[in-house]
């Protein structure tokens, strides 16, 4: 979903009477560049979500307090807009996933996600191994990351996204090759390949 964040008061102010600006904290962090070029003497308060910042500025009496938030947000509180699109890229998207227990239904374009360690620190091959499982099945990778665990040098653990869906038994039989090698595997989740 695109998100176009603006900045939001009770009433239309200029910059230099902003004394606060409040919304979550990514939402902040999106508009840095328009933040500390506009309005760089504002103290940031962070919230809990850009709704409930939206929220407290509505509540309060301070006219000096605005919030960073959509536009539809500002519609549904009934607050002006003072400035629109101030996020820093253009083309800000935010994703938004459904979490079930249940199994989705088989579709060849699906993503998966898993995390794993090795058992062996360190030894020529073993990511090698990894990718010749996916290689051998035709399946394909779309994402590769490598995270330090925090027991000691050299030690990692890899994030690996691939298509493919955890029903299908070619994905079963490649799962099953890599675990054999691994002290830690844990599939992190199955997706619809256009998040």
């Amino acid at each position: 979903m695109h998100i176009n964040l603006c900045l939001i008061g009770k009433k239309v102010i200029n910059y230099n009477q902003i004394k606060f600006i409040t919304s979550k904290e990514e939402a902040l962090s999106q508009c840095r560049k328009f933040i500390s070029t506009n309005i760089p003497n504002s103290k940031q308060i962070f919230a809990p979500s850009t709704a409930q910042a939206i929220m407290d500025i509505k509540k309060n009496q301070n006219d000096s307090i605005v919030a960073v938030g959509p536009k539809r947000a500002a519609e549904i509180f009934e607050l002006n807009i003072i400035e629109q699109n101030i996020q820093d890229k253009k083309n800000n998207i935010t994703r938004f996933v459904t979490l079930s227990n249940e199994n989705i239904n088989k579709n060849s374009h699906d993503k998966v996600s898993i995390a794993f360690a090795f058992e062996q620190t360190d030894a020529p091959g073993l990511l090698f191994g990894v990718f010749k499982s996916f290689a051998d099945r035709n399946i394909n990778l779309s994402k590769i990351e490598s995270r330090p665990t925090g027991d000691g040098i050299g030690k990692y653990i890899f994030l690996i996204d691939f298509v493919g869906n955890l029903l299908d038994s070619n994905v079963q039989k490649c799962m099953q090759e890599i675990r054999k090698n691994c002290s830690i595997f844990k599939v992190l989740g199955n997706y619809c390949s256009n998040l």
